[in-house]
């Protein structure tokens, strides 16, 4: 990522170079889900291409796990309390019910 902020464009790679590494960066994350079917998280058996990114996977795994967990945690509050979902309203109804009349009043003047 810091050879792609370099002040000098020659210094950066090429976007060949770039699709190399995010090409195999892919197939490592992939075999990793492969290898790992059963949650077991070991990185034992895993091959020279993958060892090589496994800072990398092990960040992308924890990440995955994290939006999951999230997801999950999103689902509940939505199963539970119907009431919070995220509905359509127009800006006016949601001015005039967050404001006080004396409040709104203040406004009245004013053009956006």
């Amino acid at each position: 990522m810091k050879k792609c902020w370099d002040g000098k464009p020659e210094n950066r790679p090429t976007i060949v170079s770039l699709e190399h590494i995010i090409t195999q960066w892919f197939r490592s994350v992939s075999k990793y889900y492969e290898l790992n079917e059963e949650n077991d998280e070991h990185f034992a058996y895993m091959d020279d291409d993958i060892l090589q990114f496994r800072s990398d996977i092990e960040e992308f795994v924890e990440a995955n796990k994290s939006l999951l967990s999230q997801e999950q945690t999103n689902t509940y509050i939505e199963q539970s309390r119907p009431q919070l979902s995220n509905t359509s309203r127009s800006f006016e109804i949601i001015y005039q019910t967050s404001l006080s009349k004396e409040e709104s009043e203040k406004y009245d003047n004013l053009m956006i």
